[in-house]
């Protein structure tokens, strides 16, 4: 049996590396428990900032295998990525990819982001994000694909970033419609960074 667990999250995330890892592992740990599997998947489109974070720790906790959906084309994903250290990333984590899907084109580059947001949900059979919590800023942003989540009852495992102006960056973690005996849902763990 195999789990998959897909991602979402915001690209420009706080710096607090060590509280941010701290988080992601804690909620791959609860995932694992929650979903107990004999292997893991772990669906994400290597945006910048939360993909990668949550793919680098699933690697390293799960040993998950990586099944990539992009919104475009290698070549014009790549694009997005502006600093030629985050391009070199990217071509890393995607030499790691059991498997790489290039959805069909679509009119827009935000038509595909939503496009590969949609297809990780409906992959996955569970969703973990690092997110606000704030609505989405554009078609196919975290909000909406959490909101999509929700709507069709997915399990979804948030990590909120709270930081206040001038204050190290807080992360709230907080499990919905995780299965087994005393329910996660509604139930929140905080963690400081």
């Amino acid at each position: 049996m195999r789990t998959t667990i897909g991602v979402s999250g915001h690209r420009n995330l706080p710096d607090d590396s060590e509280g941010l890892v701290r988080a992601i592992d804690q909620t791959l740990v609860e995932i694992e428990r929650s979903f107990p599997s004999q292997s893991y998947s772990i669906l994400s489109s290597l945006a910048e900032g939360a993909d990668r974070q949550i793919v680098a720790r699933a690697f390293e906790l799960l040993s998950a295998r990586l099944i990539v959906p992009l919104p475009m084309t290698v070549m014009e994903y790549a694009r997005d990525f502006k600093a030629e250290s985050s391009r070199q990333e990217f071509a890393q984590f995607l030499a790691r990819a059991d498997q790489v899907i290039e959805l069909l084109p679509l009119p827009s580059r935000d038509a595909g982001y939503l496009s590969a947001g949609l297809y990780v949900l409906d992959h996955c059979g569970v969703l973990i994000t690092i997110w606000d919590g704030l609505p989405a800023r554009g078609t196919g942003g975290t909000g909406q694909i959490v909101a999509q989540a929700r709507l069709i009852g997915k399990p979804v495992a948030w990590i909120k970033i709270d930081q206040a102006p001038g204050n190290d960056p807080r992360f709230e973690i907080i499990y919905e419609r995780f299965p087994g005996s005393g329910s996660r849902e509604g139930d929140d763990e905080k963690i400081s960074g």
